[in-house]
């Protein structure tokens, strides 16, 4: 990917000209990367999504009346929605006086937060995905549910602590 065999079709330097907000124009000035690479890049994205998006219909066995893709993805934006929704409350209860209220001390918020998104999603539920979301809070009642939770987060937790101590210990 970083091998600068159609340099010439891309077209110009791989210096970084401006720092731009958006995510996708920042992407595309990644200045390390020769600017053909930038391109597959883009390529291969916008090919995953068009054939994910039609072609990724082999749910069919765990829930057979999924609908529509058009319907499924607007049953996953209204979650979404809620867990933003919560999150924001929540962000908006733990920022301080500027910004927010300052209420919660941070080990409050998080699990608050979580627990408050799983209730408002349970309870905003409609149709069959009332049905479905309710099979999935059957996992509470597993007690093995919890220790590999707890395992997980351990686990993860120590990865993503490794992984910043890893460079910060080479410089």
């Amino acid at each position: 990917m970083t091998t600068g065999v159609f340099a010439a079709f891309a077209g110009g330097s791989m210096e970084l000209v401006k720092d731009s907000g958006w995510i996708l124009a920042r992407f595309w000035r990644v200045p390390h990367l020769y600017p053909e690479c930038r391109l597959r890049l883009a390529v291969a994205a916008g090919a995953a999504a068009f054939f994910g998006f039609f072609g990724m219909n082999n749910l069919l066995t765990v829930t057979p009346n999924i609908g529509s893709t058009i319907s499924a993805f607007a049953k996953v934006l209204w979650l979404y929605g809620l867990a933003f929704l919560t999150a924001g409350v929540g962000l908006y209860l733990y920022l301080p006086a500027p910004t927010g209220l300052g209420l919660l001390n941070m080990w409050v918020a998080l699990p608050l937060i979580m627990v408050v998104t799983l209730m408002v999603m349970k309870l905003a539920a409609f149709g069959e995905m009332k049905g479905n979301i309710a099979k999935q809070f059957e996992i509470f009642n597993n007690k093995h549910t919890w220790s590999m939770t707890a395992l997980y987060l351990v686990t993860f937790g120590s990865f993503i602590g490794f992984s910043m101590a890893l460079p910060l210990s080479i410089t």
